[in-house]
């Protein structure tokens, strides 16, 4: 995986994943990551097989841009609602 992903390790995931190795405890979460071509958010579960891991990369990049933007929208209304009242 460093090989391969070298970005894992600078982000802390490889450890995350080593850890499920040691633990046997699975990892479940949303993990950001920055590669060379842009950045994308993953709904991920991690679990010990054998001696490694199996992963699900579920790719939230859309969701998790969408709901920013309704976040964003809703920040904005409320601003001007805001602004109005004060009238």
């Amino acid at each position: 995986l460093r090989t391969l992903f070298p970005v894992l390790e600078q982000t802390g995931f490889l450890d995350r994943y080593a850890a499920v190795v040691e633990t046997g405890e699975p990892f479940e979460g949303e993990q950001e990551y920055p590669g060379p071509n842009g950045h994308f958010c993953y709904q991920t579960t991690i679990r010990k097989f054998g001696d490694g891991i199996v992963g699900n990369f579920i790719d939230i990049t859309d969701t998790r841009r969408s709901r920013q933007q309704a976040e964003d929208a809703l920040r904005l209304t409320q601003g001007v609602m805001d602004a109005v009242q004060s009238l």
